[in-house]
């Protein structure tokens, strides 16, 4: 019965619910359309038979169509810049953006300290990399079975650094990594290990010892006292006298933009009082992140400290919390930077593969060594005779678009610094590249739901063009007839109870104040104090309706004013000066009501025309289906 009843929906929807003309509207068609329209406070029921008499007349696009104004040059390079930019947006929303921002949300709140060992290898030596891999996976497995980090870190850790820290990073959070390395460091419980993890030249495994609530980041200024390019015992000891005398300078009262200035060896910073970008976890070694987030209170400054850069004075000047998703400003900020990072570009990526059925992306059974003999012959001597692949030996084809070894060839010329052992990876990348180029040029015949909303942009576009043809232009350019209509109807364009009132905007306060001074003492001289004050004031005088005059008393008073406004986005200042009150009641010159003439002649046009359309495009309505949707 349940799939009876859906194939009855089905059935439903794929109706024809009214035509226009010998134009069919399907019930889906109306129901897509009417769902994004909000119905109030009334019932679905009465809200669908209210939207359907604004449907049929949406539908006198249909006549911009007929008189084939989407081929005019302007309409089409408007359609081609929106198409352009509905792709990247429906690109960006079908390629898991949304589950990345909620990915990095949940990292950010977190901060994890982690240790690493990294087992390298010698890049484009196979036999290297298989061995690195292999001691990798006997030392992961030792390590799941209860080898201590560290004592791994001593037995296999070539990195003297390493050696010395006991594999110890530090605390790290959201882009303190690679995505690869920060998504399986994210998935581990603080004391577990990593499987490896290749890299360009190593096998990377880490372990998490701890995580914490996310420390934020902090704004700070710093004084770097320099110990020397090659630091000797003597010139460390040199140093910290410095920095100890600079810190009880501080402490006696010497301002830290003035210490910067006159001791720092940080050449980026001092001219500047010292002040660093906000700097989070993982942002500089862990000798210098632990003494900036132990300041606790803005304003303090550390003892010195020494680093491999030299001895450093903090001063901490702001905390910046944890980027929270109640903050939507920062994660604006988020959403953009991980639209520009690789962890997007990967994410694309995988959207495309998951799109290769859909594409009919289909590969041909072509034994690969020899298309990578081939490849290395025709790029290095252009040469490929006797050989079993051949320009035109078909590789795979998308749809109907069908890809040759002579066009690998020519992307390989194209990418440059080919090497064999990179051709596998380079295969799969090219493969990509096509189906990501063709899911582009091709995205109407392949989602519905842009095809949908390309066609709404258009129709929108072409009931503008038919208005601006039929109704907005005619008005305007027809004088005459807009004339005569103000005539024949002019009883209808009264002035409401108002003021003659002088409007007046000044570029500062003090300018306003001084020519509402003048005003009240005699406002007929307006034009006058302008010549003084034109620099400054901008005013023009006009017949109001009360509804045009907030803030004024009621009667208007001759030589009263508003209370002076500020205008936040430009920083002026405004204020209304009554010249004299009008009564209501006399009818209102055509030069007055010219706009509400305009507006009222422009519908009676619009009338008119849809009169004449559905002449033309007479309506039928399928009641069966209309009543059927009713219920």
């Amino acid at each position: 019965m349940a799939a009876l009843s859906l194939l009855s929906l089905c059935s439903t929807q794929a109706q024809t619910l009214f035509t226009y003309g010998n134009k069919p509207v399907t019930v889906n068609s109306f129901l897509r359309a009417f769902e994004k329209n909000p119905a109030g406070n009334n019932s679905r029921r009465q809200a669908l038979t209210d939207y359907l008499p604004l449907f049929i007349n949406y539908k006198k696009v249909q006549d911009a169509y007929d008189q084939r104004l989407d081929t005019l040059p302007s309409q089409q390079e408007e359609w081609y810049n929106y198409r352009e930019q509905l792709v990247e947006s429906f690109v960006a929303k079908t390629s898991g953006m949304e589950d990345l921002l909620q990915e990095a949300l949940k990292r950010v709140a977190e901060d994890r300290h982690i240790s690493h060992l990294g087992f390298s290898f010698s890049p484009g030596d196979a036999n290297s990399k298989q061995q690195a891999a292999a001691l990798a996976r006997q030392v992961a497995g030792q390590l799941a079975r209860g080898l201590p980090f560290e004592e791994a870190v001593k037995r296999h850790a070539t990195d003297a650094d390493e050696q010395a820290r006991g594999g110890e990073v530090g605390w790290i959070t959201l882009f303190s990594l690679p995505y690869v390395y920060e998504t399986a460091i994210y998935k581990l419980a603080p004391g577990q290990t990593s499987q490896p993890i290749a890299g360009s030249d190593a096998f990377h495994v880490f372990k998490v010892n701890k995580v914490r609530p996310a420390a934020g980041q902090r704004k700070l200024a710093q004084i770097l006292i320099f110990n020397g390019e090659n630091p000797t015992p003597a010139s460390i000891a040199a140093g910290k006298k410095t920095a100890d005398s600079v810190y009880q300078l501080l402490q006696a009262g010497l301002s830290f933009e003035q210490a910067a200035l006159q001791y720092s060896a940080d050449r980026s910073s001092y001219a500047v009082g010292g002040v660093l970008p906000p700097m989070g976890v993982g942002t500089y070694d862990a000798s210098f992140e632990n003494a900036v987030f132990a300041l606790q209170k803005t304003g303090e400054v550390s003892a010195p400290f020494l680093t491999s850069y030299g001895w450093h004075l903090v001063k901490l000047l702001e905390k910046i919390p944890a980027i929270s998703p109640d903050n939507e400003e920062a994660v604006a900020n988020l959403r953009q930077q991980l639209q520009s990072s690789d962890r997007a570009e990967l994410a694309r990526q995988a959207a495309i593969e998951r799109k290769y059925a859909l594409l009919k992306l289909k590969e041909m059974p072509v034994n690969k060594a020899a298309l990578w003999r081939y490849t290395d012959s025709a790029l290095r001597n252009g040469s490929t005779a006797g050989m079993t692949v051949q320009n035109n030996t078909l590789l795979f084809t998308i749809g109907p678009e069908k890809t040759l070894a002579e066009n690998w060839v020519m992307y390989n010329r194209a990418v440059g610094n080919w090497r064999s052992a990179d051709y596998e990876k380079r295969y799969r990348d090219y493969q990509l590249q096509s189906a990501t180029t063709y899911y582009r040029q091709h995205l109407e015949k392949l989602e519905p739901a842009f095809a949908d909303q390309l066609q709404e942009f258009k129709d929108a576009n072409m009931l503008f063009a038919a208005m601006e043809k039929e109704v907005w232009a005619k008005a305007a350019n027809d004088s005459a007839g807009l004339h005569r209509f103000y005539l024949e109807h002019k009883s209808k364009y009264v002035w409401g109870d108002g003021a003659l009132a002088l409007v007046v905007t000044a570029t500062d306060s003090l300018s306003a104040v001084r020519f509402g001074q003048a005003l009240a003492k005699d406002a007929s001289q307006w034009r006058q104090y302008m010549e003084q004050w034109k620099e400054t004031i901008v005013a023009d005088s006009g017949r109001f309706e009360a509804s045009q005059l907030p803030g004024t008393a009621w009667p208007p008073v001759a030589g009263s004013a508003t209370a002076l406004q500020k205008n936040e986005l430009d920083g002026s200042f405004s204020f209304t000066h009554i010249l004299a009150a009008r009564p209501g009641g006399d009818i209102r010159s055509f030069e007055e009501a010219r706009g509400y003439a305009l507006s009222d002649y422009q519908q009676l046009l619009e009338t008119r025309w849809v009169e004449r359309l559905r002449r033309k495009y007479p309506v039928q309505v399928n009641q069966a289906a209309w009543q059927a949707l009713l219920k």
